[in-house]
């Protein structure tokens, strides 16, 4: 907050290129928004601080460590009711259960089956013995609990410990993560203080909630209303109504296997779901690659996908998948999978590391040989994988990478596209006049298909009877 405009618009620039594709709960670009809030198109409200506040600010900004406040342990006096109130499993006086939480902000909103949701709630100790906070003994947190509106049994949903102690009399302001019930409806959100394993205060408070359509519905809905294509505007719109980061994503489902038996057979051992490919995902690119039955298939990211690539393609003269990894490690585990099920005259794992330009994100930097390979091998499909966490924007470049050696429409398949990183790329990407975004397909994790187009080339110029050279 402290340092002006210019400062916090370079910090920003920094850390975007330091972790590329972040978004804020409501889904606006993470640095811009908290260091940059004269950007949200309305001027921040502000209020003067109370001078006793501003006067504490201004000794926080000037302070210097000072061992002269120590104190000397021997003449601290501790009496024996104070350490047995720290011993687990005792029960405090009765006069210590009383406390008053209260909402201090309003309540967001919840969607069922979403995993995550902060309340902000202030508590007040009333009570007569100190709450010391984290996980010190005795150990009282904040409990969340849904109850049916028809009075039914209340649900445990997650404990919020204090963030420091709570005195006698005092206050204090905590954010408590609660998860969402799995239906949509009306529903009882109940707060309350809790002694580990001793008892509740019972002073709740209680709270309506109607509980919105869960993701997966809201997803059905935009198929429904557009078809299997959704636009990436309105997946954009649905993420920022959920509000939760990678909110779209469908997680806590069972691993999703082929539909067709001989591709089953093929990633038999094979990692599926979790970050690697799903079985959905799969069966719609068994699907593109039979209808176009490409010559070239360009992959940024190995493992399941090229081994199901390589099968599909293995019958067809000339064919070859190309694929391109920053891991070496997993580069060399899938070149060796290739080898073992006879795939390797078929598919090449090629590393391409990772190079880190000024004040740019993290980018793949093409080498010789995977030119020549595309020079070679020009592409008719490409498949882009979800980065790991440590390429960061790697696969916003992929687009850059194929471009030159793109000869006629190059399909393009963006996994993951359900994350906030991959709706950072494609948004990115929709800003390419040689890119046709169609849309995202509604799997676990997304899939945005869309076409990129060859390039505009000028003639080289006749020379003679020979193009670009001379008589010999």
């Amino acid at each position: 907050m402290l340092p002006d405009v210019a400062r916090r618009t370079d910090k920003v620039a920094r850390y975007e290129a330091e972790r590329f594709g972040i978004l804020t709960p409501e889904g606006l670009p993470f640095n811009e928004a908290f260091y940059l809030p004269e950007n949200a198109g309305h001027e921040p409200s502000t209020i003067p601080l109370p001078i006793e506040d501003a006067q504490r600010a201004e000794r926080a900004l000037r302070a210097t460590p000072d061992p002269g406040t120590s104190l000397d342990p021997q003449t601290v006096t501790v009496h024996a009711d104070e350490i047995i109130q720290h011993a687990p499993g005792s029960a405090l006086p009765s006069d210590a259960y009383r406390a008053s939480l209260s909402l201090a902000r309003p309540l967001p909103s919840f969607i069922a089956e979403r995993r995550h949701q902060v309340v902000w709630v202030h508590v007040v100790n009333n009570g007569t013995v100190r709450f010391p906070g984290g996980e010190h003994e005795p150990l009282i947190r904040v409990g969340a609990r849904w109850q049916p509106v028809d009075g039914g049994e209340q649900v445990d949903v997650n404990r919020a410990s204090l963030p420091h102690p709570l005195e006698p009399g005092e206050g204090l302001l905590m954010p408590v993560e609660v998860c969402a019930p799995p239906l949509a409806g009306p529903a009882g959100l109940v707060l309350d203080l809790v002694h580990e394993h001793i008892r509740w205060f019972d002073q709740p408070l209680r709270s309506r909630v109607d509980v919105e359509e869960s993701v997966a519905n809201r997803l059905r809905a935009l198929v429904t209303s557009f078809g299997a294509l959704m636009p990436l505007e309105e997946v954009i719109r649905l993420r920022r109504a959920v509000a939760s980061r990678d909110g779209l994503l469908r997680t806590g489902t069972l691993p999703i296997r082929p539909a067709e038996r001989e591709i089953d057979e093929v990633i038999r051992g094979l990692v599926i779901d979790g970050w690697a490919l799903d079985g959905e995902t799969i069966d719609r690119l068994v699907e593109v690659v039979r209808a176009q039955t490409p010559r070239t298939v360009v992959e940024f990211g190995s493992g399941t996908s090229t081994i199901v690539l390589a099968s599909l393609l293995a019958d067809t003269d000339g064919a070859r998948v190309i694929s391109f990894d920053e891991n070496n490690h997993w580069a060399d585990r899938t070149s060796d999978t290739l080898r073992e099920r006879g795939l390797d005259h078929v598919a090449v794992v090629n590393a391409l590391p990772l190079i880190k330009g000024r004040g740019a994100p993290m980018s793949f930097g093409l080498t010789a040989e995977a030119e020549r390979l595309l020079r070679r091998h020009p592409p008719d499909l490409a498949l882009v994988d979800g980065p790991t966490l440590e390429s960061g924007a790697s696969r916003l470049g992929a687009l850059d990478i194929l471009s030159p050696f793109v000869r006629t429409d190059l399909t393009v398949l963006l996994d993951d596209a359900l994350r906030d990183a991959e709706l950072c790329i494609a948004s990115e990407w929709k800003k390419r006049a040689d890119l046709s975004i169609h849309g995202i397909r509604a799997t676990p994790k997304g899939l945005l298909e869309a076409t990129l187009h060859p390039r505009m080339r000028t003639p080289a110029k006749r020379q003679g009877r020979f193009l670009g050279r001379t008589r010999g």
